[in-house]
């Protein structure tokens, strides 16, 4: 019964070891991510889905919202590519957001790592 316990613990140990280096590995990924502030403006990566896992609008287009962060305001030397459709944070808001491909106006987003896209 004793052997039973120790190896019940030892398997404990184990996958709070794994937790650990998981929750390690999504924090440097953030880092990774150069945020470059704590609220994303810097934000360069490639994310393209919301927190809720629906997929961006695009930011050179205007549907299916309506939107004035266009290609005369926001330029690809600022990090801000129009021809994509990724999370970024040009008002200086909390955190990364985009707009979104559904009836919700935008969403908030978390970042990913650039180097495993």
């Amino acid at each position: 019964m004793e052997a039973k316990r120790i190896a019940g613990e030892a398997e404990v140990e184990r996958i709070a070891g794994e937790i650990a280096e998981v929750k390690e590995a999504a924090r440097i990924a953030v880092e990774e991510e150069d945020l470059k502030t704590k609220n994303g403006s810097g934000y360069r990566g490639k994310q393209h889905v919301t927190k809720k896992g629906v997929e961006c609008q695009r930011w050179d287009t205007t549907k299916p919202h309506y939107h004035e962060y266009g290609p005369d305001r926001f330029t690809e030397e600022k990090g801000f590519d129009q021809t994509e459709n990724y999370c970024r944070n040009p008002d200086n808001s909390d955190e990364i957001w985009c707009y979104t491909m559904s009836d919700r106006n935008y969403d908030y987003c978390y970042p990913i790592d650039n180097k495993k896209k």
